[in-house]
């Protein structure tokens, strides 16, 4: 699992935006609404715990778009 915690002052992976308070997801951070959309609306973000299941195929997908950075 991929611990979700909040940062500064970097851009979304998804869209580039930088907001005033960012989700990181492991090394990948995204803006409020796209790490939403990509994780919470799917139900892969576990709200209790703070962690998104690094297994899945959408979270794979983020991590080999953000090695290819």
């Amino acid at each position: 699992m991929a611990k979700a915690q909040i940062i500064h002052n970097s851009s979304c992976l998804c869209c580039k935006k930088v907001e005033p308070e960012m989700v990181m997801v492991g090394p990948m951070v995204f803006c409020n609404s796209d790490f939403k959309s990509e994780f919470v609306d799917v139900g892969l973000y576990n709200g209790e715990t703070g962690e998104v299941d690094s297994q899945c195929k959408e979270y794979k997908k983020w991590l080999k778009e953000y090695k290819e950075l």
